[in-house]
């Protein structure tokens, strides 16, 4: 076995068979897998004779045979959650804790005695404090539910036997006298103890009272006489009978008189009436000698109607006034909800009130008009010009006001559109359009009846100008274009009007095209001067650059010189030009022409990692042997198990195969050479040597090995 005394320093990792070894580019450690997840990833048993120390360790399962709490870090053991169990529940599961318990939960936090030990019966008993069932602060020395001093349901008991209880109280048999006063009703009483009179009238509970002329048939006898009744006095009778003829000089009635015949008044006398005069249902009042006007309401169609010979006013229906000519035919109608019709020339209408307004059937002729409201026509209106809010319109349509002003058109289904240009009809050949809500298949983008649309339908362009004037001019700064989206929201897009610079994302562009954030470009894209990227660059297709300054990742398809800074590769792949071989060189130029040459951060010769044209990988060396395919004179290598004519060892050092398929000078050479010293005394001053260890004498020709006290001899 070769005795290799290098440092290894593979910069994409080490790989010993397939899962003996697996060391990662990223420095992941992996041993018995090829897949290591953690910085050391071992799959398998793994014996350490030694202290391990770890700041942090998540085990699955842990048995500890012998735990001593002052060789733990800290003096203790620190469990972030779960549970600690005794599974043998016996005297040999002991857990002891050290300490005083406060923090440990689930232990009753008052002290409990047993009273009776040892009897029959057991009681426990709380030696002071309070006791809480259903409540976590009780006020009582013993307390179910909520606090009943503070008005909440709940029972309390104090130590000296007294009991408040806020809710309902059910019991068979109260015994014992009450004493104190009782607040509420009760449901039953059998008698007062000291009974009462009510109008001579014995009354102790147990039956109610009748008094005659009350409440049962009979004569209240009183005694005495009216003789008190002086001045005005004031008399309310339920019922007067008077059988004869009354006279009474003044009557004065509050409440409702019903006559059941007629009343009539002397000829020159008057009637007056304070308040109201009520007419029952179909009874008519009647006015003049032939009772040319009645009025009265019609309880069979629910109708008022003030009616005379001659049919002029008539109140229908109660939600209906209509005024009729002489020969019965409606002039006006006036509508408890629905406005009002004037009628003319046998009932034709002509105006009529709405919700919002008048409407005005058929021509309005008049020299002037001054509205406040709405104004509404069913016909055409034709004027050369229309000014609102204006006398003296200076175009066709002007409006006019003294705050905001606003044209509105506005459709309640459907599109509502402003139509400008020379063509009168809808074939759109010569026009122009601004509409909203349109919603067609033909147009993709307003099929959601939510857009507004800017259309041309000639062959003209749609242009916006701002008029050419300076920052100093307007006196703060020159006018844009601005793209917003809502009215008090950062811009989405700047376009200056002075030099064309285009912003997105950015309020003032600093350059022709300034945008604020991603930008995606599907098609080519060419850029007549230098291009400069703050950030990282994301090419997905092919980068055609003469220089470029930059970190670059993903495939690069040309050659790097990076003379700065730390590149990564997934793969690097050379070739050869002109018989002569490129290869790759980490910290060197490598003017040796070998395929790969690294040199670590120091430089040093120990190292350096090549690999010759042949496959020779030199570790820590300047010199390749043509016998030997890994030269490490200077390193050390530790490998978890070592196999020698064989990719599968099934040993921690399997050498039965070995040199076993060798040809050519290397043929039957399959055997070992064990270490050698010179002499005895050479072997006597090895250094370190426990039990196992193995060396070949050679002034004695003796393979022996130390058993942990002398060599002995393997004869």
């Amino acid at each position: 076995m070769a005795n290799i005394k290098k440092s290894f320093n593979f910069r994409s990792g080490v790989q010993v068979d397939d899962d003996n070894l697996k060391v990662t580019p990223t420095g992941l450690v992996g041993i018995g897998t090829t897949v290591p997840i953690e910085a050391l990833d071992v799959r398998g048993n793994a014996v350490i004779s030694g202290v391990t120390s770890s700041v942090f360790g998540e085990v699955g399962f842990l048995t500890v045979t012998t735990l001593e709490p002052t060789q733990i870090v800290g003096a203790g053991v620190s469990i972030a959650s779960g549970i600690i169990t005794n599974p043998s529940m016996d005297a040999t599961g002991i857990v002891t804790y050290f300490g005083d318990g406060r923090f440990l939960q689930g232990l009753p936090t008052s002290q409990w005695e047993d009273t009776n030990a040892g009897f029959a019966v057991s009681s426990i008993y709380n030696t002071g404090g309070t006791v809480g069932i259903a409540t976590t602060n009780p006020q009582f020395t013993f307390q179910v539910g909520n606090n009943p001093n503070a008005g909440e349901i709940g029972v309390g008991i104090a130590s000296d036997g007294h009991i408040k209880i806020t809710g309902v109280v059910t019991a068979t048999t109260f015994v014992g006298a009450l004493t104190g006063n009782v607040t509420g009703n009760t449901d039953t009483a059998t008698a007062l103890q000291n009974a009462r009179t009510i109008g001579g009238v014995s009354f102790d509970g147990t039956a109610n009272i009748d008094l005659a002329g009350v409440n049962i048939a009979g004569n209240q006898n009183t005694t005495g006489t009216a003789a008190g009744l002086s001045g005005t006095p004031n008399i309310n009778l339920t019922d007067l009978d008077v059988d004869g003829h009354t006279n009474l000089d003044n009557i004065s009635v509050a409440g409702v008189t019903t006559f059941s015949d007629d009343v009539f008044t002397g000829v020159g006398a008057t009637v007056g009436i304070g308040s109201t005069v009520f007419f029952g249902d179909d009874v008519k009042a009647k006015f003049g000698d032939d009772e040319d006007l009645e009025i009265y309401h019609d309880s069979n169609v629910d109708q008022a109607t003030i009616k005379s010979d001659l049919k002029a006013i008539s109140i229908m229906s109660g939600i209906l006034v209509e005024i009729e000519d002489e020969v019965g035919v409606n002039i006006a109608q006036f509508k408890k909800s629905g406005g009002c019709i004037l009628n003319h020339d046998g009932g034709s209408k002509k105006i009529e009130t709405t919700e919002v307004g008048a409407t005005i059937t058929n021509e309005l002729s008049t020299t002037n008009i001054v509205a406040s409201g709405v104004v509404t026509a069913t016909t055409k209106l034709n004027s050369a010009l229309l000014g609102v809010g204006t006398n003296d319109p200076s175009h066709a349509i002007q409006v006019r006001k003294s705050s905001d002003a606003e044209i509105q058109i506005t459709s309640d289904a459907g599109k509502a559109s402003l139509t400008i240009g020379h063509e009168v009809g809808t074939n759109d050949n010569d026009n122009s359009e601004i509409r909203y809500g349109f919603s067609s298949p033909g147009a993709p983008y307003s099929q959601d009846g939510k857009s507004l649309d800017f259309i041309n339908y000639n062959g003209g362009n749609i242009n916006y100008h701002l008029k050419n004037i300076t920052a100093a001019q307007y006196g703060a700064k020159a006018t844009d274009f601005h793209w917003h989206r809502g009215i008090n929201n950062a811009r989405l897009m700047t376009l200056t009007g002075i030099g064309g610079s285009l912003g997105i994302g950015v309020t003032i562009p600093t350059k022709k095209l300034h945008v604020a954030g991603d930008a995606f470009i599907s098609g080519e894209s060419t850029f007549g001067d230098d291009a400069t990227f703050n950030q990282a660059l994301t090419v997905n297709g092919t980068l055609n650059a003469t220089t470029i300054s930059a970190n670059i990742t993903g495939t690069l398809n040309g050659n790097v010189n990076a003379t700065s800074g730390i590149s990564t590769f997934n793969k690097v792949k050379t070739t050869s030009s002109n018989n002569n071989f490129n290869g790759i060189g980490i910290k060197t130029d490598n003017n040796s022409n070998l395929p790969f040459e690294f040199y670590g951060p120091s430089g040093s010769l120990s190292t350096r990692i090549i690999i010759s044209n042949d496959g020779v990988i030199g570790l820590g060396t300047d010199i390749l042997h043509d016998t030997i395919d890994i030269v490490a004179d200077t390193k050390k290598a530790t490998f978890a198990a070592v196999g020698v004519g064989t990719t599968t060892p099934t040993a921690a050092v399997d050498m039965r195969y070995a040199g076993q398929n060798e040809t050519g000078a290397s043929a039957n050479r399959n055997y070992m050479y064990p270490p050698q010293v010179a002499t005895v005394s050479d072997r006597n001053g090895l250094a370190g040597v426990t039990a196992g260890a193995v060396v070949y004498v050679m002034d004695i020709n003796k393979l022996q090995v130390f058993n942990g006290s002398s060599w002995q001899s393997c004869n």
